[in-house]
C-alpha cells in the first residue's frame, strides 16, 4: 500500500519521520528501548486548521497561538502549511524549471533554424516565385504555402509530443513519489495543454508570415530581367569553357 505523507515522508523535509507498524512490533521495540536506555521520550504531534472562509495568515495565527497559551515556544519545531508545501514541491519545481528553460531554448533554436531555411528558399526560388507572381499568383497565396508546410510539421511535432508526455507521466509521477511524499494521479490537464499548442501555432504562424514578407515584394518583372541575366552569364560561362 502507499500512505500519503508529505510532512514527514518527505526525504527534503529534515527531522522525525513517521514509522508505521503494528502494534505488536511497536511493544516489543517500545520494551527492548527502555532496556537500553531506560528512558524514552514521548512527544504528540499537534496539526492546527482554520477554517476555510478564515483570513488570518500563518504568521499571525502562530502569533496568536503563542500569546495564548506559549504554544510555539513550548514546542520542538513548527511548520506551516505553506512551508510543508514548499520543501515538498522544491525538487518538482526545480525539475520543471529546467524542463522550461530547455523547451524554451530548443524552441528558440528551432525558430532560427525556420527563419534560415525560409529566407534560404525564398532565395533560391526567387525567380520561380517572381514567375508565379507573373501568371497571377499573390503574395499572400505564395505567403499560405510556406505557412501550411511548417504548421503540418508542427502539428505533427505536437501530437507525437503529446503522445510520449503521456507515456511518460505514470514514469515520472513513480520517481517523484520518493522526492514529494505525494500520491499524484496520472491525469493530464488536455484544457491547458491544448491551448499551449494552439498559442504556440499562432506565434509560428505569425513568424512564418513575417519571414515570408519578402515574397510580397518580389516584382516579376525584376525577377524575370534577373533570370534572363543570370542564363546569359551560364551562357559565357560554357562557351569560354568549351
Amino acid at each position: 500500500g502507499f500512505i500519503e505523507e508529505p510532512t514527514m515522508g518527505n526525504p527534503v523535509i529534515d527531522g522525525y519521520k513517521y514509522a508505521f507498524i503494528s502494534q505488536d512490533d511497536f511493544d516489543d521495540l517500545y520494551d527492548e528501548l527502555e532496556k537500553m536506555t531506560g528512558e524514552l521520550y514521548a512527544s504528540d504531534i499537534i496539526q492546527v486548521y482554520v477554517n476555510d472562509d478564515c483570513e488570518i495568515t500563518d504568521k499571525e495565527l502562530s502569533v496568536l497561538l503563542n500569546d495564548t497559551n506559549n504554544f510555539i515556544d513550548k514546542a520542538y519545531t513548527t511548520v506551516s502549511r505553506a512551508e510543508f508545501k514548499s520543501y515538498s514541491s522544491i525538487m518538482l519545481n526545480i525539475f520543471t524549471s529546467v524542463l522550461l528553460i530547455f523547451g524554451l531554448i530548443l524552441f528558440v533554436i528551432v525558430l532560427i533554424v525556420i527563419g534560415h531555411n525560409i529566407s534560404s528558399s525564398i532565395e533560391m526560388d526567387y525567380k520561380n516565385l517572381g514567375i508565379l507572381k507573373s501568371v497571377g499568383y499573390r503574395g499572400s497565396q505564395l505567403q499560405f504555402i510556406y505557412i501550411v508546410q511548417y504548421i503540418l510539421a508542427a502539428i505533427v511535432g505536437s501530437l507525437l509530443g503529446f503522445a510520449v508526455g503521456c507515456a511518460g507521466v505514470s514514469v515520472f509521477n513513480t520517481i517523484f513519489v520518493g522526492i514529494t511524499g505525494l500520491l499524484i494521479g496520472d491525469e493530464i490537464a488536455f484544457s491547458s495543454v491544448c491551448a499551449l499548442n494552439v498559442a504556440i501555432w499562432i506565434f509560428m504562424i505569425i513568424f512564418v508570415l513575417l519571414s515570408t514578407i519578402r515574397i510580397v515584394k518580389i516584382r516579376p518583372l525584376n525577377a524575370i530581367v534577373e533570370m534572363r541575366e543570370t542564363n546569359i552569364k551560364l551562357s559565357n560561362v560554357m562557351f569560354k569553357i568549351s
